[in-house]
C-alpha cells in the first residue's frame, strides 16, 4: 500500500508543474485536495486489499499535486521579500514533527 502511494506521488510531481500551467495552481491545488479527502474516504470504506492499493495511489496523485502546487501558492500568493518567511512556517511544522518523532 505504501509502494502505490509513494509510486503515484514520484509521477505526480513532476506532472503537476504541467497541469498547473495548464489548469491553474490555485485550480490544481483545490482539486488535489478534494481528490485527497475523497480517495481518504474511499479507504476507509475498502473491503479487499486490491480496492485499498488502488485508492492509496490516488491519493499518492492527489498528495504529489498538493506537495507541488501548494509552496508554489505560497509565494504566488506573497510579496517578493516575504516569500522566505512564508515557505519556511510550513517546512518547518514538517521538520520539526519528523524531528519530534525520531527522538520518541
Amino acid at each position: 500500500m505504501q509502494t502505490a502511494y509513494l509510486i503515484a506521488y514520484v509521477v505526480m510531481v513532476p506532472l503537476s508543474g504541467m497541469m498547473s500551467r495548464l489548469l491553474s495552481t490555485r485550480i490544481l491545488f483545490v482539486v488535489a485536495a478534494l481528490g485527497f479527502t475523497g480517495a481518504s474516504a474511499l479507504c476507509a470504506t475498502a473491503t479487499s486489499l486490491g480496492q485499498m492499493i488502488l485508492y492509496r495511489a490516488m491519493q499518492g496523485f492527489c498528495g504529489g499535486a498538493i506537495s507541488a502546487a501548494g509552496p508554489e501558492q505560497f509565494v504566488a500568493d506573497s510579496a517578493v521579500e516575504q516569500a522566505g518567511f512564508e515557505l519556511s512556517v510550513p517546512l518547518a511544522t514538517g521538520v520539526h514533527g519528523q524531528v519530534a518523532e525520531a527522538c520518541r
